[in-house]
C-alpha cells in the first residue's frame, strides 16, 4: 500500500506538456514522445511528463517545428492516476 500526503502529490505530479505544430505530420512521423502517451489533435498533442523529464523533454521537442508550447501541472486526480499506474510502493508518513 502506498501512503503520500496532498503536499507529496503535488510536488510529484507531472507537468502537462500542450504543442502546438507547424505540421503534426512531421512530429508524427517524428515518433514525437511515445513514452508519454500522446494525445493528438489535428498538429497538436498533449503529453503528461514526469517532473524530472521535463527540461529534457522540452529540449527534445522544441527541436521540431512547433507553433506554440504550454507547460502547467497536472491536476491532482491525474497526479493520483500517475501514481496508481506506476504501482510506486514508497511508504511515506
Amino acid at each position: 500500500m502506498t501512503v503520500q500526503s496532498v503536499a507529496g502529490l503535488r510536488e510529484a505530479r507531472a507537468r502537462r506538456i500542450r504543442l502546438a505544430f507547424v505540421d503534426g505530420k512531421v512530429a508524427r512521423s517524428q515518433g514525437v514522445a511515445q513514452r508519454w502517451n500522446p494525445r493528438w489533435q489535428g498538429d497538436r498533442v498533449e503529453l503528461l511528463v514526469p517532473p524530472s523529464e521535463v527540461v529534457g523533454a522540452l529540449r527534445d521537442l522544441l527541436a521540431l517545428p512547433v507553433a506554440d508550447v504550454t507547460v502547467e501541472e497536472a491536476g491532482l486526480d491525474e497526479a493520483f492516476l500517475d501514481l496508481y499506474r506506476t504501482g510506486s510502493t514508497e511508504d511515506q508518513p
